[in-house]
């Protein structure tokens, strides 16, 4: 799901546009940061996407 110019087979997602590189794009960003994302999927209810970044601290 998170590879690049991956898309879902499913019958929802017939005829909805796109490369299939969001998901990889936002990984890889959030990678570069040291965050995390995971989904959490249910079906026939959908899917939850969450990402998670580590906090920065600020200079004062």
């Amino acid at each position: 799901m998170f590879q690049p110019f991956y898309r879902a087979q499913q019958v929802e997602t017939r005829g909805i546009e796109g490369l299939g590189l969001g998901l990889a794009l936002t990984k890889a960003f959030v990678d570069a940061h040291g965050g995390r994302i995971w989904v959490e999927s249910e079906v026939g209810e959908g899917s939850v996407f969450y990402v998670a970044m580590p906090k920065q601290e600020t200079a004062n």
